[in-house]
């Protein structure tokens, strides 16, 4: 689960944007790297840290010292005897705990720390209450007796899309894929969140009975489905959340 989830993440435009100006500013600086071991040699894979910036020691934020090759690992209490220009935090779940955490541990610089991904608690925070303010539960378990053996596709694999695989049980829907339009420009074919990736072009060929449109901006997005993608064919649209009309219009 770990590996699917920042594997999904590392494609994001928001990530590689990211990316690239902390490998701008950090290059050749001596880095102090914190986050989860796993998900870090994964994103090492990747990304090739080792060969961007000279870490001088992976602090591993379990408290216990694991093996990775070629990399000094610490302890957080051994922070304070490492030589560094920068704190590189690579932790993929709220990542802000961990920043808070080191803050408070050692004297240094707020700008001193990066932040890989830089998704905030308070941006989860929000889209988990929206979530819950839509009676999101309840959503779903009606979308999961009215679609029951219907074939439906997804619409929509950004970070609002993610956050629901996380939280929620999507198993009841039977879904044979997810559709995205930029997403698909560059990992086409590929699986996110653990559904076959497709581009907008191919929904007719796939013919599902539903499209469920599962970001939050419904409007523009079932505008653009309908018109380009689906007039004319017998599929239908629905959302993966549902608010009333003068809501709907409101927040787009």
């Amino acid at each position: 689960m770990l590996k699917d989830y920042i594997k999904y993440k590392i494609k994001t435009r928001e990530f590689q944007k990211n990316f690239k100006q902390i490998s701008s500013e950090l290059k050749d600086k001596k880095v102090l790297v914190c986050g989860n071991v796993a998900g870090f040699k994964y994103i090492n894979k990747i990304c090739n840290f080792d060969k961007i910036f000279k870490i001088s020691a992976f602090v591993c934020t379990n408290n216990k010292k694991q093996r990775i090759h070629g990399i000094k690992t610490i302890l957080p209490k051994q922070i304070s005897k490492e030589s560094f220009d920068c704190i590189l935090i690579t932790e993929e779940n709220n990542p802000q705990v961990l920043k808070n955490i080191l803050l408070e541990e050692i004297c240094t610089d707020d700008m001193n720390i990066k932040t890989l991904f830089i998704e905030s608690e308070r941006d989860i925070a929000l889209n988990l209450d929206f979530l819950f303010k839509y009676k999101f539960s309840e959503r779903l378990k009606y979308l999961s007796k009215k679609l029951h053996g219907k074939k439906i596709l997804f619409y929509g694999a950004g970070l609002f899309f993610n956050l629901i695989n996380e939280h929620y049980d999507l198993s009841g829907l039977n879904a044979i894929g997810i559709a995205d339009k930029y997403q698909s420009q560059l990992h086409k074919g590929e699986e996110i969140c653990g559904y076959k990736l497709y581009s907008p072009d191919e929904i007719t060929k796939l013919n599902p009975d539903y499209v469920i449109i599962s970001t939050r901006k419904i409007i523009s997005v079932a505008n653009e489905l309908y018109c380009d993608y689906i007039k004319g064919s017998k599929i239908k649209l629905i959302t993966l959340v549902k608010r009333n009309i003068i809501r709907t219009i409101i927040e787009g």
